[in-house]
């Protein structure tokens, strides 16, 4: 059932103070050399509030007052950065909570990410920090750059930001430093380090950035989930406030099956757990730091298009084929321009000019009607006849030269001046995109952001940042509007040993909740014939046993079996390969079933517990190599009918139809049965389930694990 890891009064409290963590009045640093770089680039961003320094040796300090111990300072300061090995932290940290400081960032690491003692001394912070925002350890603190304030360990990157910009919530310190330093024409507007999240998570962080209204996308690195509820409630209000969530996913179970946590100590997610995830709450993912950079830098300045046609403007037929051959693998479709706009643009554009959509502009030209490089004005209205109508967002494709010649960069930069006023006249998102990621300069990246036209770098980069965005659009359709779904989680892992139940116990524990089998018999091999009696064949022989996982792998499993004779055969060669297998202790039980005609895919449904995310439902191809394949679809309970529609047609299942209605009605009832169940529920595979000849979806074989 539903747990929260904190009573939801003093999240509130804590969030309270972490919102006041990231706009503080006053700061106090203690510690050495990272708490002076702390102070000087708050100083230099214009931070005006009053800023201590604890200090044994009381030295004088530039641009704060030094005192020997927190208890000096006269009034609670609403931020601390600890600058200090990971034994001291955690005196400080209770220093810190008595005298009433809103919020503490820790730099130090040494703790749960190491060992056993590091565990301890964490806990010791979580304890010792009361009601304070404590943001790590073993992160590098937070940057605010829409207000200029940092409480972070390091003099460097502190470029102010006006007007709306994205944040960006890291679980890797260091990579948030090397993406907030690095100059790329990107208005981030927070960078919060959450470190190990010992008292601080994800979530947290979500929620307080959601507060601010110039936080118009978030950036999120992530490498595993300490509380999947919070984060997930966190990710749908983010959908409320129509704030796409960008996630960067740092670590994979493909990768680091023996690896149970992070290096900050948060749990690693299963692979197909995080894909229902992100698909429940509306997170979508890039693969490379760039490609997150690039979609954050879109969808803050031009915004996110309202559906996913491409208008896109060359200079090059080769970029246009490259354009051509690659928009789909991103979900973008390039429409045809109208006849009557192809009229218009016919009679200014010169013959060689072909018209068409990628629209290669042929740079530099002369126009029948004067048209050239140096025309802004006119180039911007050749570009609004062909996109009118036509485009969800305009991509201006173009690699401008550098000034060392001065006179080609006064004929290129007009073409691009005048892209606000074609903004306004189009009313949809407007891009410069420079094929190569060097291709724009600073100087003209910061004209572009001012004119609300994002400038994009790298080629692959602008279609990934284009489709993650429109992706992002259509899959929020499902999340407005909506309560939040509430996971059916369990925080704890079960301590309780496995419960196996054999398949005759557990299609009877099943059938109750109406779920279909063929008609089956348990027998032993003694009372083989006697059972037969009323049996249509040809019938299945099974082996009956609890300690068995997967029955055909050992010879368990006989099929098409057209007489008495053949059943017994069978029998005796089940017994044969069990005795070979395990030992003599045959267990003597078999299962019975008719056999059934059907044409359909074999498919499994299942139903897993997670100490993490809670329950899972699966569904996908089955069979005897469904371990081998993999082909299977995960959705975190409680499941919404847009999720069960968008993955059975996956599997080419057409709503509507009746094997649709009845697979859709049997993953429902084995999710009602796990969810009635779920104190003593671990997992269950309905492995093959098919649609027979009529159209009725029967469950094979089942294989039910309870505690």
């Amino acid at each position: 059932m539903p747990v929260e890891s904190k009573q939801p009064d003093a999240r509130k409290e804590l969030r309270n103070n972490l919102s006041t963590l990231l706009k503080p009045r006053s700061l106090v640093c203690v510690g050495g050399s990272q708490a002076l770089g702390c102070i000087k680039a708050s100083r230099r961003s214009g931070f005006k509030g009053k800023i201590w320094v604890v200090n044994p040796k009381i030295r004088p300090v530039e641009g704060a007052t030094s005192v020997a111990s927190v208890f000096d300072i006269p009034t609670p300061p609403d931020a601390a950065l600890i600058a200090l090995s990971a034994e001291k932290t955690p005196k400080v940290v209770s220093d810190l909570a008595k005298i009433g400081t809103k919020g503490a960032v820790s730099i130090a690491s040494g703790f749960a990410e190491v060992d056993e003692k590091g565990k301890k001394l964490q806990e010791e912070i979580k304890k010792a920090s009361g009601s304070m925002a404590f943001l790590g350890p073993n992160g590098m603190g937070m940057i605010n750059f829409f207000d200029g304030i940092a409480v972070w360990g390091s003099d460097n990157h502190m470029n102010k930001v006006e007007g709306d910009g994205a944040a960006f919530i890291s679980q890797s310190g260091a990579f948030l430093y090397n993406s907030s330093n690095v100059e790329n024409g990107f208005p981030m507007g927070y960078a919060i380090s959450t470190g190990n999240q010992a008292v601080i998570d994800l979530s947290d962080c979500i929620d307080v950035v959601l507060r601010d209204k110039r936080v118009r996308a978030i950036g999120i690195y992530i490498e595993g989930i300490s509380d999947a509820q919070s984060l997930g409630k966190a990710c749908w209000k983010a959908v409320q406030k129509k704030v796409p969530i960008i996630a960067l996913r740092g670590t994979s179970n493909k990768i680091s099956e023996k690896a149970t946590s992070s290096h900050t100590g948060s749990m690693i997610v299963d692979d197909g757990l995080w894909e229902a995830f992100k698909m429940k709450y509306c997170i979508v993912e890039v693969k490379t730091p760039k490609a997150l950079v690039e979609t954050l830098k879109l969808i803050t300045i031009s915004g996110i298009p309202k559906g996913n046609r491409l208008g896109a403007v060359t200079y090059s037929g080769g970029l246009n084929n490259l354009i051509a051959s690659q928009a789909s693998e991103h979900g973008l479709a390039l429409p045809d321009i109208s006849i009557s706009n192809k009229k218009k643009l016919k009679s200014i554009m010169p013959s060689t000019v072909p018209i068409a959509n990628p629209f290669d502009m042929n740079f530099p030209f002369s126009s029948r009607s004067g048209i050239s490089m140096e025309n802004g004005e006119a180039i911007a209205e050749a570009i609004n006849i062909f996109a009118k109508g036509m485009a969800d967002i305009l991509v201006f494709f173009i690699d401008i030269p550098r000034k060392g010649d001065l006179e080609i960069y006064k004929i290129w930069l007009p073409s691009i001046e005048n892209l606000d006023f074609l903004a306004k006249k189009l009313k949809i998102p407007i891009v410069v995109g420079a094929p190569f990621p060097e291709g724009i300069e600073p100087e003209i990246r910061q004209t572009l952001i001012k004119k609300g036209v994002a400038p994009l770098l790298g080629f692959s980069e602008i279609l990934t940042a284009l489709g993650t965005s429109v992706s992002w659009k259509e899959k929020s359709k499902n999340l407005t509007k909506k309560k939040y779904p509430e996971l059916v989680t369990s925080l704890k892992k079960s301590k309780l040993k496995s419960n196996i139940k054999n398949e005759f116990q557990s299609k009877n524990d099943l059938k109750v909740y109406g779920i279909n089998f063929p008609k089956y018999k348990k027998t032993n091999k003694k009372n083989i014939s006697k059972t037969l009696n009323g049996m249509k064949y040809p019938v299945a022989l099974k082996i009956l046993s609890n300690k068995i996982l997967h029955k055909s792998e050992m010879g368990g499993v006989k099929l098409n079996l057209i007489n008495e004779s053949y059943v017994l055969k069978a029998s005796a060669e089940i017994e044969k390969s069990y005795t070979n297998t395990y030992d003599s202790n045959f267990p003597s039980e078999f299962l019975l079933e008719e056999m059934v005609t059907f044409e359909s895919d074999e498919y499994i449904i299942g139903a897993k517990k997670d100490s993490t995310m809670g329950l899972s439902v699966i569904f996908g191809k089955g069979g005897t190599n469904v371990e081998a394949n993999k082909d299977f679809r995960i959705l975190l309970s409680p499941i919404a009918t847009w999720e069960l529609k968008t993955v059975l047609e996956s599997y080419k299942i057409k709503e509507g139809s009746k094997p649709f209605r009845e697979l859709k009605k049997m993953i429902c009832m084995v999710e009602k049965y796990a969810i009635t169940n779920f104190k003593k529920f671990r997992s269950l595979d309905l492995n093959p389930v098919v649609i027979t000849n009529k159209r009725e979806a029967l469950a094979l074989d089942a294989l039910l694990i309870r505690e």
